[in-house]
């Protein structure tokens, strides 16, 4: 038995509550994250399968691993995290008779799907890429809007080196689709409205960091997890103090040293930053119904 409405259930419920409390606050509760990987890891032991038991755990812990390299690095949040590791921990396969039940019960002919990744690469895989490129689309063309209404687009500083590359990579790939493949136009039309956003947000990255993202604050405006712009602080006093880009318990005590030796009141911070729970939330019920993204295009 593989508890697999109740995994569907549990993964929906609980990256729904995540996606509601980051989109309210940006923050996640570690309770919730660690009760769906907690829920996640005892379905996975009930099979009483224990190579399959230790496979999802396995995965469950790289994921955190991986993960956490990406949280020191300021690349993504804490909870963020632990939410994927929740996912991967209730979801270690894609849940195929679960969602043959509910596309059946909602009046939905069930398809049989090529699911790409599986068995190489686990569910996650899906979930993880579709939330990422959901994500990079829709933040890109916010974020397009709000430097403008900023700067109307005058004195920035583009990175035409990164950029060009990257319009160079993703006109590639329009051109792949639709010539070697011959992808209906409407559908490379589509690909070439979510690329367009990333080649954005490269070339643009600093602007958008310095003209949108930032805010100089006070420590009493901090929040967990914040992300400092360590690069606009004079690097003798990062290097001196050790600051992190990311902002613990440890690094509030930090700059609490560097306000009172330093007399520095205010520090760079990247507030306006993309919330990526919601984001996860989209890309895991796009994924229970099309496992497989690539499927939608061939």
């Amino acid at each position: 038995m593989n508890f697999e409405l109740i995994r569907v259930a549990a993964a929906l419920l609980g990256t729904g509550a995540a996606a509601y409390q980051d989109a309210k606050t940006s923050f996640i509760d570690d309770k919730l994250t660690l009760s769906m990987i907690a829920l996640g890891t005892l379905f996975n032991i009930l099979v009483f399968n224990w190579d399959f038991a230790l496979y999802s755990i396995g995965i469950t812990a790289v994921i955190f691993a991986v993960g956490y390299l990406l949280y020191r690095a300021g690349q993504l949040g804490g909870g963020d995290v632990l939410l994927f590791c929740g996912l991967q921990a209730l979801l270690p396969f894609y849940p195929s008779q679960a969602m043959a039940q509910v596309t059946s019960a909602i009046g939905l002919a069930a398809q049989q799907q090529i699911i790409f990744f599986e068995p190489l690469l686990p569910f996650f895989v899906s979930i993880y890429l579709a939330s990422s490129f959901l994500g990079m689309a829709i933040s890109g063309y916010v974020y397009a809007w709000k430097l403008y209404k900023k700067t109307g687009f005058r004195k920035l500083r583009p990175n035409y080196a990164l950029g060009g590359a990257t319009l160079a990579a993703a006109l590639f790939i329009v051109y792949w689709l639709s010539a070697v493949f011959e992808i209906a136009p409407q559908k490379t039309a589509i690909v070439g409205l979510f690329l367009a956003p990333a080649v954005f947000l490269v070339i643009f990255k600093k602007d958008v960091s310095e003209k949108v993202a930032l805010r100089w604050i006070p420590r009493k405006d901090f929040q967990d997890e914040d992300i400092i712009s360590t690069e606009l602080l004079p690097q003798k006093i990062v290097e001196k103090y050790k600051i992190e880009r990311v902002l613990t318990t440890e690094q509030r005590k930090v700059l609490e040293k560097v306000e009172r030796e330093e007399g520095i009141h205010k520090f760079p911070v990247q507030k306006d930053l993309p919330r990526f729970g919601p984001y996860v939330l989209a890309g895991l019920v796009v994924c229970l119904f099309v496992p497989d993204l690539l499927s939608l295009l061939f």
